[in-house]
């Protein structure tokens, strides 16, 4: 009821809810404003079995004694539904133009491919703006997936004094599952605006996505990668080398990752890395120059989630960091004997703290091509 209050307002008031894809397993919170009334609603909570409600859908609702049955209409609705656990993210609608649907972008190096012809040129490209609802160019290149028969709406690239402007009247762009990449190599670019509507939820390959993008001095990806089913981020930030703050946030989970080689290679500008709360690297098999040439990187936490009992390859992974202390825990295992090539070679300056367990610091001495250098032993 509460609820209802805070968002019903006035008698006159007209209210839809813009839901990405749930299904009928949720609970749902129903306020119904009763025909012929003006200030009378009925309010239901239920469950509704065989039905998926997805954004770019409207939907009517009937009430009867058998519960609540569902049609698609053209009228103005009265009607609202929102997940119980999300009631407070109800948003208004009032421009029928406005209404909720849906876009898929192209694949990785399509998308990069298009966006330089469009520049005339990637060097000419300075900043990229994803513009939700913005006035769309038409005569500006196409940079939707023409093969994915889900999207409602097409997205459009425009290019005006450097900036690339990524518009489209779906109101959520979904990245494609293949974003290999994407922004890759585009040397004068210093700034990417995802704005609020960039899905990555789809996405299982990020491979390159970022790499090689120099002009870039601060990536923020907070409530902008959703990584979940990402299983490639190989060179992912690779080069990004003047880039002093990247920011991951807690969507940003590599469960499911397989190949983490090159990932953060030769990001000489980053001196922290917070790698939040979710890195977990249980199934990653592939290390080698994970943090090569990270020279700027003083110290290094990795003693959450970072898991290498899978790990077949470790070759230049810490190779030239130059830290000062790196925190490493249990799981820093060597259960596959990896290939381990100057793994700390040059990683460290002189009298630097490496904690490990007794485990991994004895595999390691009888292993010197890891290359430990002059450094403290410190046991966990």
């Amino acid at each position: 009821t509460a609820v209802a209050d805070e968002y019903l307002g006035g008698t006159d008031s007209t209210f839809m809810f813009i839901p990405t894809t749930f299904t009928a397993a949720d609970s749902l919170f129903v306020v119904f404003k009763n025909p012929g009334t003006t200030d009378r609603f009925t309010i239901f909570s239920t469950t509704l079995d065989g039905v998926q409600f997805k954004a770019g859908k409207v939907y009517d609702l009937t009430v009867n004694f058998e519960g609540i049955n569902l049609e698609t209409f053209d009228e103005e609705p009265f009607a609202m539904i929102v997940p119980w656990a999300a009631a407070s993210a109800i948003q208004e609608v009032t421009d029928p133009e406005l209404m909720p649907v849906i876009a898929y972008l192209d694949s990785g190096y399509a998308f990069n491919n298009k966006l330089a012809t469009l520049a005339g040129g990637k060097d000419n490209i300075t900043k990229i703006v994803f513009d939700r609802f913005g006035a769309v160019d038409e005569s500006g290149a196409e940079v939707q997936d023409d093969d994915d028969e889900r999207s409602d709406e097409k997205i459009y690239a425009s290019f005006d004094g450097g900036v690339v402007t990524i518009t489209t009247h779906a109101n959520t762009i979904y990245a494609n599952a293949d974003c290999k990449g994407l922004f890759q190599n585009f040397s004068n670019l210093t700034e990417i605006d995802f704005g609020d509507f960039f899905s990555t939820i789809e996405t299982t390959d990020m491979s390159y996505m970022f790499a090689y993008c120099p002009a870039i001095t601060r990536l923020n990806l907070i409530d902008v990668l959703d990584t979940g089913g990402v299983t490639n981020m190989t060179h992912m930030f690779d080069s990004l080398r003047n880039c002093t703050q990247l920011l991951l946030g807690n969507k940003f989970n590599t469960a499911a990752v397989t190949d983490m080689s090159y990932m953060f290679s030769n990001c000489r500008g980053i001196t922290t890395l917070d790698l939040g709360l979710y890195f977990y690297t249980s199934n990653v098999t592939t290390m080698d120059h994970m943090f090569n040439y990270c020279s700027g990187l003083t110290g290094l936490d990795l003693k959450t989630h970072f898991d290498t009992s899978h790990v077949t390859n470790m070759n230049y992974m810490f190779y030239y960091c130059s830290m000062n202390r790196l925190h490493l825990n249990g799981d820093f295992t060597f259960a596959h004997n990896p290939a381990a090539n100057y793994m700390f070679d040059r990683a460290f300056v002189s009298g630097a703290d490496l904690y490990l367990t007794v485990a991994a610091r004895n595999w390691i001495s009888t292993h010197p091509e890891t290359r430990i250098g002059s450094v403290h032993y410190n046991t966990i």
